[in-house]
């Protein structure tokens, strides 16, 4: 199914895919990450016996864990991307996770996203989808069809 669709040909596609699972990944991580620390609650160290206390209370939480799971797989992606595709294109679409984050932080943290918050995110977005459509992976000109064409 991949062959179909150049997965392996097109270094662009293939940047596009792998950096929209590190995103999702970093920013499910990310949720399960503030919903772990809010569990265990605010961190106040006043010494090496709270310290020692904080870390057993932060290591226990279960969606901190998850949230370490998934920012370690979106190490991963990120340096199998980094493998093939130039940083000046692949940096920027990390930014997606600012997107995402907006998006799913009202529904699963209860967060209150502003009208300026969103405005700034989607400047964000506006900036990521420039910067893709100014290159393929490798670089070099490419118009947007002619990239993605299996």
């Amino acid at each position: 199914m991949l062959d179909s669709f150049a997965f392996t040909e097109s270094p662009l596609f293939r940047t596009i895919v792998l950096m929209c699972l590190a995103v999702v990944a970093a920013t499910v991580g990310d949720i399960f990450m503030s919903q772990g620390m809010r569990a265990v609650g605010e961190i106040r160290i006043t010494g090496l016996g709270s310290l020692w206390r904080t870390g057993v209370r932060i290591f226990s939480a279960w969606k901190v864990w998850i949230g370490i799971l998934l920012a370690a797989t979106f190490f991963f992606l990120w340096l199998s991307v980094l493998s093939w595709a130039d940083l000046s294109l692949a940096l920027p679409m990390t930014a997606l996770t600012y997107v995402l984050n907006a998006a799913l932080a009202g529904p699963f943290l209860g967060e209150r996203v502003s009208g300026l918050r969103w405005l700034g995110t989607l400047l964000i977005f506006a900036g990521v989808v420039a910067v893709t459509l100014s290159a393929d992976a490798s670089g070099s000109q490419a118009a947007w069809g002619s990239a993605l064409k299996p």
